[in-house]
């Protein structure tokens, strides 16, 4: 995990990227039709988002976050950060169109199957959250949360 020193509105904090600083971003950015400037835009705009979210200002987090859509988009990350922002903002409707459209973006992506798949436990959908959390674990075997979001789903599917 690549870690960075992330200063935006007055937030310092060291994050963990996001997946948005990966090393083939000037490819996508140029595939994506957006000039460089933009896409560093998108990047600061996201990587706010995740920021706010860890330190539980999920509203502030969503706004970050529409803002990056408005530039670029379509975007599975971008998508996967909104929804995971309304599931824990208790807007369960809108955060579950949202996971849905990023896993049709990407439906591989560990972080939001997994996210997804926690969204679901805590509406108490557990037997729904078990392929997502199956297809995250695809990619990540022995991951912990992901085993652990599995064994929570399973338990409590069989007490429904």
């Amino acid at each position: 995990m690549v870690w960075k020193e992330l200063t935006l509105a007055g937030i310092i904090a060291l994050t963990p990227s996001s997946g948005y600083l990966r090393a083939d971003d000037t490819t996508i950015a140029s595939n994506s039709g957006i000039s460089d400037k933009l896409q560093a835009q998108v990047t600061r705009l996201a990587d706010l988002g995740t920021t706010l979210a860890y330190r539980g200002k999920f509203q502030e987090s969503l706004e970050a976050y529409q803002r990056a859509d408005k530039i670029k988009p379509n975007c599975d990350d971008i998508i996967a950060g909104m929804a995971t922002a309304y599931s824990k903002m208790d807007e369960p409707e809108k955060a579950d169109a949202l996971f849905r459209r990023s896993l049709k973006l990407d439906p591989d992506d560990f972080e939001t199957n997994i996210n997804y798949a926690g969204h679901l436990c805590r509406e108490r959908k557990f037997s729904e959250a078990i392929p997502f959390i199956k297809t995250a674990l695809e990619t990540s075997p022995k991951n912990k949360v992901a085993l652990g979001w599995l064994k929570y789903a399973k338990t409590y599917s069989m007490k429904q």
